[in-house]
């Protein structure tokens, strides 16, 4: 039914944005991270660069499909 594919697209949607967001923020976090540190900075900041390496390789860009009708 319609409303309820519109539904499911909008919802997918919003997630994707946040996930978009999480990763910016997580950018920033790591750049300041950087510049804070100086020298040190790839001991310092190794976690955050995990973590924005991991959240990266995962596959969050995908389209949105429609399911098949029944």
């Amino acid at each position: 039914d319609r409303p309820a594919v519109l539904s499911a697209r909008d919802q997918y949607f919003r997630e994707q944005m946040v996930r978009m967001q999480e990763i910016s923020i997580l950018r920033d976090k790591l750049k300041w991270c950087y510049r804070r540190e100086g020298h040190n900075a790839k001991e310092s900041c190794r976690e955050l660069a995990l973590a924005y390496v991991e959240f990266l390789k995962e596959d969050w860009i995908a389209p949105f499909k429609v399911p098949a009708p029944q």
